[in-house]
């Protein structure tokens, strides 16, 4: 299920020459990913994408949980900010997406944390991550590959 980018790569082209559905990630550091055939006929990695999920929709009381996070410094993430103002006014980008990783600690597990967002988009890969998103990002339609900053764009 974890490849290095260059197999991720490969078996996407191999998937889509066939025409089979996958699912793919990779990490920030783009060491490695994962690459799942098929992935509404697996139950390892969860998802559920506006809809088109393989997970059920629990709806177990959510438990007594807290969230204790640690993000960067505001002068730190002033500078990256202001890197990416930088970027936009000279035109090396139109739209960018600025993301930082933030650790935290929780007493929820990364499947609590799954099961319980309500948000369109949500992806879990077991004892690695948890991410989910209200808004789209990027859409394929008719050929075309688009991204948005929010769903107002749609």
């Amino acid at each position: 299920m974890f490849f290095q980018p260059h197999t991720i790569q490969s078996k996407m082209n191999e998937a889509g020459h066939s025409k089979t559905s996958f699912l793919f990630g990779i990490n920030y550091e783009i060491s490695e990913g994962f690459f799942v055939p098929n992935p509404l006929q697996q139950h390892d990695i969860l998802f559920d994408f506006n809809g088109v999920s393989n997970s059920k929709n629990d709806e177990a009381t959510i438990p007594d949980f807290r969230f204790d996070t640690f993000p960067e410094d505001f002068d730190t993430y002033q500078q990256r900010f202001d890197r990416v103002m930088r970027g936009l006014q000279c035109g090396d980008s139109q739209l960018v997406n600025l993301t930082i990783k933030t650790p935290l600690q929780s007493s929820l597990s990364l499947r609590d944390i799954f099961t319980h967002s309500r948000t369109m988009y949500r992806l879990y890969v077991p004892e690695t991550f948890v991410c989910f998103s209200p808004e789209i990002f990027v859409k394929i339609e008719n050929g075309n590959i688009r991204t948005f900053s929010d769903e107002r764009h749609d």
